[in-house]
Formats: C-alpha cells, structure tokens, sequence
C-alpha cells in the first residue's frame, strides 16, 4: 500500500510539474517578444553580437554593461565616475524596457578589484529607492574595455 501512495503521489507531482512547464512555454510564446537596441544580422547593429535588453512579459533581460563612455567608447580615469556611467547605461537599458531599478529582482556584477566592493555598493544603492534585488557580486580577472566592472540583471514589472 505504500508503494502505491508513493507512485501516486510522485505521478501526481509530475504532472503538476510538465503541467507548469507546458504553461510557461505557452504563455511566453503568446505573451510576445520585444527586443531593445537589438543587434546582429538584418537589425541597425549588425556588428554588434547582442541585444541590450528582451522582454517576454513581465520580465525584463538586461545585458551586460561596463562603465565606458558611448559617444568615446573610453573609461573615465575616476572609479567613481566609471561606477555611475555603468549604472547610468544599466538604468538607461532597464527604462527602455519599460521598468525602473527597482524592478530588478537579479543582478550580477563583475569586478577586477575587490577591493572596490564597498565603493561600488555605496553608489549602487543610490540608485535605488525601495528594497534591493538579489545579488552576486563576482571577482574576474578582466573585462572587456579595460572596464573595472560589468552588470547585468533581470526585471519583472506589472
């Protein structure tokens, strides 16, 4: 007998599991696709080998961004202003999407100094005004850029 209840309750626990996943795979495919500042083949980027954001309902994916100057494609020589460029381009990205920084509920960020961790997190949570999202901050040896550091994240709004 309780062999049985055992078979019957993981039958029932997989089927409420492919249920789910078949959901998801559903809603996304009706919820639709937008794509922010996109590159690749037949787009305005063709060199370019990502898209800065995608959207797929509620849930905004951010990619990587480093704290060089757009119009120079250089670092500024302040970490401190390196940090804010990098958070300004990241909150520029997350806005084109249609959300703010407090929407993130995941961010990544990669640093060659970690030393640099309670700098960093001093600007970082000014840019924020409700509580923060989860976080890892990760050690790497380099960036691309020469850049001291690089974010990325995911947001879900309404």
């Amino acid at each position: 007998m309780q062999l049985v209840t055992r078979s019957m309750g993981l039958s029932f626990v997989l089927g409420i599991a492919t249920t789910l996943i078949l959901t998801g795979v559903v809603n996304s495919q009706q919820l639709g696709r937008q794509v922010f500042d996109p590159g690749g083949p037949g787009t305005e980027n063709p060199n370019q080998a990502y898209s800065r954001g995608v959207r797929i309902g509620s849930t905004l994916y951010i990619a990587g961004n480093t704290g060089q100057v757009e119009s120079t494609g250089s670092l500024d020589a302040d970490l401190e202003t390196e940090i804010r460029s990098l958070l300004d381009s990241f909150q520029s990205n997350i806005e084109a999407g249609g959300l703010t920084m407090d929407d993130l509920v995941w961010v990544q960020v990669f640093c060659t100094d970690l030393a640099l961790y309670d700098m960093f997190n001093e600007i970082y949570r000014s840019y924020f005004t409700g509580p923060l999202p989860s976080r890892a901050f990760i050690g790497t040896s380099t960036l691309l850029g020469n850049s001291h550091f690089e974010i990325m994240g995911t947001a879900v709004g309404e």
